[in-house]
């Protein structure tokens, strides 16, 4: 795993170097996503999943490359009639996610569609993510667990008017206890 992370880190930080004093603001978009984060595994088993919003910004290195920042937060309802191992456990406290972190984006070749464009992409992510569990009351507040975390995906974008584009995301946030799969509907802004 720390081999994949710094494989990335570089591959991002090298494209990044390479073009940073040939910045040009029609290569950013800014933009912002509604997300159904759905807790998949243990996390799965406990809490419910969670409308969200992602917000990012990202520039194009390439012609099929880009690079970006994003945040996103997520709050989860704990399951309200929990059992295991046929017991039943009552209510779950709540929990929340969020995140700030990079990712690089690899795009296809665009596709016409008359005078519109459509992007299909695939996107890899890493992040500190940030857990918090409201049902487990500490000495210093909820518990909060910190973690790196990896995101894969893909996504489609398509022209709406100039400068602005709709699409779908398919994201899967690995994080060691509390993994989620997240379809995204995305806006972005190119200026």
């Amino acid at each position: 795993m720390k081999n994949i992370i710094a494989a990335i880190a570089i591959v991002l930080g090298l494209g990044v170097t390479a073009n940073a004093a040939k910045f040009d603001i029609k290569n950013l978009e800014v933009g912002m996503s509604i997300v159904d984060s759905i807790p998949v595994g243990d996390a799965g088993d406990y809490y419910d999943s969670s409308l969200g919003l992602d917000i990012h910004a990202d520039y194009q290195l390439q012609e099929n490359l880009a690079v970006g920042i994003e945040t996103g937060f997520f709050s989860y309802s704990g399951s309200k009639d929990f059992v295991y191992g046929g017991v039943n456990y009552g209510s779950l406290g709540d929990a929340s996610m969020s995140y700030y972190g990079v990712y690089g984006k690899y795009m296809l070749k665009p596709m016409d569609f008359g005078s519109k464009k459509a992007n299909v992409y695939g996107i890899v992510g890493l992040a500190p993510y940030s857990v918090v569990d409201f049902s487990e009351s500490t000495a210093t507040g909820y518990g909060d667990i910190i973690k790196l975390g990896l995101s894969l995906g893909a996504g489609a974008s398509m022209e709406v008017m100039p400068q602005w584009n709709v699409g779908l995301q398919l994201r899967y946030h690995m994080v060691s206890d509390f993994s989620t799969f997240a379809p995204m509907l995305t806006v972005g802004y190119h200026f």
